[in-house]
């Protein structure tokens, strides 16, 4: 499969407890086990396209603790040249609880993803690519000047308004596919690219489409969203057809819900 996604966005580390149940405001639970995954919204939807078979990029930032998770994520077909390393910052953090049903509530530190800034985007990486993905986890600027670049040079743009803010309108409004969830989806409104919705255990629909997902044993639906923006990114890389690129988008989705930690579906097998 050809095709080369770029990816702008957050690279974490994610501590994962599991619970029987998500607490209630001011209650205490006992959390079953925890674990640390590699996660972050951008780096999860980088890996996820290259595991659809993009040629991919990644830009971005991390500590001085994270050499070894972008090794990792190098090992995985993902280029790191373009991510810095912030030397007095720690990699951000995701604090992440896992309920019985798989479901989950997550707190992000941004760490050295809120040191990234416009001038750290790689205008070589950007325009080289056949499609930017981009999410909401990075300073608006440093957003902005992303899809300014490849508004500039005709690449094809992918924007994941998550996690929601008040920019997120105004930034959908630049781009060419925007994917949301049900609720993003209604404080979105009307924009002039297209909007993907995602509809959790539903499936997903776009431009008319909509394809259900397949059936599985939810174990931790972290990083669902990002197996699906990454894997639709590398196939509207590849020009795959919009229901072809929908339905490889859902069916990843699906399979990362059958894996505990944010990267765990993509890094099996």
């Amino acid at each position: 499969m050809d095709g080369t996604v770029c990816v702008v966005g957050s690279l974490n580390l994610d501590l994962v407890t599991r619970v029987r149940r998500h607490p209630r405001p001011g209650e205490t639970v006992t959390g079953e086990w925890t674990r640390t995954f590699p996660g972050g919204k951008g780096a999860n939807q980088a890996l996820a396209a290259a595991r659809a078979g993009a040629r991919t990029q990644l830009v971005g930032r991390v500590g001085a603790d994270g050499n070894s998770y972008l090794a990792g994520l190098a090992e995985r077909g993902v280029d790191c040249a373009a991510v810095l390393v912030t030397p007095d910052e720690a990699t951000g953090r995701a604090i992440v609880m896992v309920d019985e049903q798989g479901e989950n509530n997550i707190v992000v530190c941004p760490g050295a993803n809120g040191h990234v800034t416009a001038a750290d985007v790689d205008a070589r990486a950007v325009i080289s690519a056949d499609v930017l993905l981009l999410q909401l986890e990075l300073p608006v600027d440093v957003v902005r000047r992303a899809i300014d670049l490849a508004a500039a040079a005709g690449v094809r743009t992918v924007l994941n308004a998550s996690p929601w803010s008040l920019s997120a309108s105004e930034l959908a409004e630049l781009a060419d596919v925007v994917i949301v969830n049900e609720h993003e989806a209604a404080a979105l409104g009307p924009v002039p690219g297209t909007v993907c919705v995602t509809l959790g255990s539903r499936g997903a629909r776009w431009l008319g489409i909509h394809v259900p997902a397949p059936e599985v044993q939810a174990v931790d639906t972290t990083g669902a969203g990002d197996a699906f923006a990454g894997t639709l990114a590398a196939r509207l890389a590849a020009v795959a057809e919009p229901g072809q690129a929908l339905h490889a988008a859902v069916t990843a989705g699906a399979a990362a819900c059958c894996h505990l930690g944010p990267q765990g579906w993509a890094l099996t097998g």
